[in-house]
């Protein structure tokens, strides 16, 4: 049997299909748990979100950014969908929240599809339903609108499926197949590298197992330029800048971080460990699931090996998995595995590989049910670790309503503030309140209305270390100043124009996130 036969022979060796009060049971569980968050302190808009709801307002008033403000990468069509959804519902947390989420049900969709072209029917549709819901991590993530992953994601999944339809159809491959794969391929570079963690193994794949198709595939190569236009046009104008690795906030080795992915991003991904606790699941529970896990691989592999058909199915996922991890250590960013920003393009494989002895009616309802208590585990320890390390303000930002008003009440339109600070008040207030970061300036001309307000004002958190250090390098400046309490906040209300750069001493690093 043929490559392009192996995947349409596994669907048939089955009869049983996901019956549909299971599905519908799926999508209420999905709908439920994210409105649950939303609900939640962990569902509040943080710093890095309110900036992309800021550049959605950027955008519906005319500008059109290249990259997320203040870096040289991350493509910006996350944003234009957010400013969409502002055009049509309204400036508002949830409609910039909707975004990833409806991004995330589009990405489940792929997920199917790409596994009715490896591990066949009813795993693909199992995957795609479970990919609502597992990995439990990224039922949270699914609400953060953090700029460009879930259409990184998105785009990648495309570029896969592209490949796989060009894996079918060799060796006369669809000229629209090879094009789509180009012009993906390259909006998910321009949107964000870390997409080639999926696209980089599924191409080498393609390459080595039909080396003839790459000379009838060249139409993909300006497919591909086109896709990544913006990008190519940017670092032509800015000297390549974005293949300069910003640095890192923790300095570590390679061999450092691909420990990080076995000891605490692959538990997290298989729900393990939770997401920033770095907890196991309930102690021992967790450990003897990640045992499980592997030894169900370990399992998978040795099934595989004595069955050619579904081996060549399921290859490239396979490489994909052996793959990842050192890809994933490259970058220095990735020693952040508290939460698994960095394992997202590693989840859709991941729940395609778990799907695949699921083919019958009784697995895919024990199925369902474990990941429908998975998802509600993580959720419920997210808010329970929100509620007792408030200070953790990218997971659960304070509410602004008391400094909104006391800002509102002293007239001031103008602020520094800590980053976790300023963005979020800006957003809230729809620009009513101009803020600007003491610590990392995202966009310039924010930054300059501010500093020429007189008399400065300045927020910081109440009792963190910039607080009694603020209050102390304004005194011994001999600067003028009224200090107001309100909510989580101190609100430092100067009598003149001071800069941040005025007052040495006053802003170390973030004390939070």
């Amino acid at each position: 049997m043929t490559d392009a036969g192996a995947a349409a022979a596994r669907s048939g060796a089955y009869r049983e299909s996901i019956p549909v009060w299971l599905v519908g049971a799926v999508v209420v569980a999905a709908v439920a748990l994210r409105v649950w968050i939303l609900g939640s302190p962990i569902g509040r808009a943080d710093s890095d979100e309110s900036v992309v709801g800021l550049m959605a307002r950027s955008i519906l008033d005319g500008e059109r950014p290249v990259f997320f403000w203040g870096q040289d990468y991350g493509g910006t069509l996350e944003p234009a969908l957010v400013a969409l959804g502002f055009a049509i519902l309204g400036t508002s947390t949830f409609a910039l929240k909707l975004v990833p989420a409806l991004l995330s049900g589009v990405a489940a969709v792929l997920v199917w599809r790409v596994g009715r072209r490896t591990v066949g029917e009813p795993a693909a549709a199992l995957a795609g339903l479970l990919f609502t819901l597992f990995p439990p991590a990224f039922l949270w993530w699914s609400t953060k609108e953090r700029g460009f992953y879930w259409a990184a994601l998105v785009l990648a999944l495309g570029t896969v499926l592209a490949a796989l339809r060009i894996r079918d159809g060799t060796p006369g491959a669809r000229t629209a197949d090879v094009v789509a794969l180009g012009f993906l391929a390259g909006l998910a570079w321009w949107t964000s590298p870390q997409s080639m963690y999926l696209i980089l193994p599924v191409l080498g794949w393609l390459a080595v197992r039909h080396p003839g198709l790459w000379r009838t595939a060249w139409p993909a190569i300006p497919a591909a330029l086109v896709g990544a236009l913006p990008w190519i046009r940017w670092n032509l104008q800015n000297g390549l800048s974005s293949l300069e690795e910003p640095t890192p906030w923790v300095t570590t080795s390679y061999p450092e971080r691909l420990g990080r992915f076995f000891t605490n991003l692959l538990p997290t991904l298989l729900g393990a460990r939770h997401a920033f606790t770095g907890g196991w699941l309930l102690g021992p529970v967790g450990v003897v699931m990640l045992a499980g896990a592997l030894a169900g691989l370990g399992f998978l592999l040795g099934r595989l090996a004595g069955d050619r058909v579904e081996r060549r199915a399921i290859e490239p996922l396979l490489v994909v998995l052996v793959a990842f991890p050192f890809l994933f250590a490259i970058p220095g960013a990735s020693h952040y595995v508290l939460e698994p920003r960095y394992g997202l393009m590693l989840a859709p494989v991941v729940t395609l590989l778990v799907a695949v002895p699921l083919v019958t009616i009784s697995r895919q309802i024990v199925a369902v049910a474990l990941a429908c208590l998975l998802a509600a585990v993580s959720v419920a320890a997210l808010v329970s670790f929100a509620e007792k390390n408030p200070m953790f303000v990218d997971l659960a930002p304070p509410p602004l309503g008391d400094l909104e008003a006391t800002l509102e009440a002293a007239g001031v339109d103008r602020v520094f503030a800590d980053y976790w600070i300023a963005y979020p008040l800006m957003f809230d207030t729809e620009e009513r309140i101009v803020a600007t970061p003491v610590d990392a300036v995202r966009e310039a001309g924010f930054d300059q209305k501010v500093r020429a307000a007189e008399p400065s004002t300045y927020v910081v958190f109440l009792a963190s270390p910039r607080d009694e250090a603020l209050a102390k390098a304004l005194r011994g400046e001999g600067y003028g100043y009224e200090r107001v309490e309100t909510g989580d906040f101190a609100v430092y209300l100067l009598s003149e124009r001071v800069v941040p750069e005025s007052i040495p001493g006053a802003f170390g690093p973030s004390p939070v996130g």
